[in-house]
């Protein structure tokens, strides 16, 4: 019998169809809350199934929750409290479930340990800790810790790649602690965290890799190695044009601050105003940052003028020349008439000394100058 191998391929092409379909079909959103099906977020994991959605109810819960599937969304409405979330399914932590995002609670007691070998995929996302931590620990695990809020807790990795990035840590004995992971064959990055009033900022047990650039550090210790930690990776990436973490203009390498005030972003010179410091900051011989931020300052306002005198009608071109970053500017031009322009333009029709004064705003401070143009008949 002959076979048509293109009725052969489109049947192959609708079955797997069919299959893709069903497998979207079959995902469900579980609800849970006083007034739900599930009372409890325990028993609406036991009751779910691989891709499902949880949705969580605000409210408080008191139960450390074991995840016991994978490809799992538990989103969390109005941050509920609840005392953590763990994944127990190795009595021995070694192999742990995958893809589980776990979005928008408030985190009380036990943290979020999403740990196991070849665990990839996990999201901790937009949660806040109180005096517990965030861990994920593996070989071969993967996953993104963002934009989460901690206080007296941090987050804790060991053989892993993770993405941390937009986290607010503060008031931890330690806000990042690298073990063995984000070490040989794993790294871990680290960009647009705030990092403050920890006893240590990032702590390397040992040999780590990884990009760590446009943080803010400002703790006791910001950095802490292990006795075999060597060249953690890259400090800074290369100097970008956008807001950094300090709302400098370039994208760089990280802030040093101190509780002091004496940190080397603190007191950095920085010379042309570009938001990066002059000098590059030597964490320790093999870890050096090339392009540390430093703190934004008060602009320098100052303006060139084509033309300070002449006849009526008299046209002024104005040039901005001040020193700052992330400035707006205002123009009086004297005779009643204003621009938000950076170099503006201006026609003096009527006779006199017009006052001009050009001010420049950051979010530190403004500053005024002010020059004459004198018109004549």
């Amino acid at each position: 019998m002959k076979i048509n191998k293109k009725v052969v391929l489109i049947s192959i092409s609708l079955i797997l169809c069919l299959i893709v379909i069903s497998s979207a079909a079959s995902a469900a959103t579980l609800k849970v809350g006083p007034k739900e099906k599930y009372k409890t977020i325990q028993k609406a994991v036991n009751a779910a199934h691989e891709g499902d959605t949880i949705i969580v109810n605000s409210g408080t819960y008191r139960e450390n929750v074991n995840i016991t599937k994978s490809s799992l969304t538990i989103l969390g409405k109005g941050y509920p409290k609840v005392d953590g979330f763990t994944d127990l399914t190795d009595p021995y932590g070694q192999y742990g479930q995958h893809d589980i995002n776990i979005n928008g609670f408030s985190i009380m007691k036990n943290g979020i340990d999403l740990s196991g070998l070849g665990s990839t995929g996990q999201i901790i996302r937009n949660n806040y800790f109180y005096s517990c931590d965030a861990y994920l620990i593996g070989e071969m695990s993967s996953g993104t810790i963002k934009n989460n809020d901690f206080t007296k807790g941090g987050i804790v990795l060991s053989d892993s790649g993770v993405e941390i990035i937009g986290n607010k840590i503060k008031n931890a004995d330690i806000g990042i602690f690298l073990g063995q992971g984000a070490g040989p064959g794993s790294s871990a990055d680290i960009s647009k965290n705030k990092i403050t009033g920890c006893n240590v900022g990032i702590k390397f047990h040992g040999e780590s890799s990884g990009d760590i650039y446009d943080n803010y550090f400002n703790n006791k210790k910001n950095i802490v190695f292990g006795s075999t930690s060597g060249s953690v990776g890259s400090w800074n990436t290369t100097k970008t044009p956008d807001y950094n973490i300090v709302l400098g203009p370039y994208i760089g390498g990280n802030f040093w601050g101190s509780p002091n005030g004496k940190g080397f972003s603190q007191t950095a010179s920085d010379k042309n105003y570009d938001g990066i410091a002059d000098s590059s900051y030597a964490i320790n011989s093999k870890n050096i940052d090339y392009l540390p931020l430093v703190a934004i300052k008060a602009p320098i306002a100052s303006f060139k003028m084509s033309k300070s005198s002449g006849k009526a009608p008299l046209t002024v071109k104005f040039t901005d020349t001040s020193k700052g970053v992330n400035m707006t500017e205002k123009w009086n031009f004297g005779d009643g008439s204003t621009s938000t322009l950076k170099n503006p333009s201006h026609k003096y029709t009527k006779v006199g000394k017009f006052k001009v004064t050009l001010t420049e705003t950051n979010k530190v401070g403004s500053s005024s100058k002010s020059q004459l143009v004198k018109v004549t008949r």
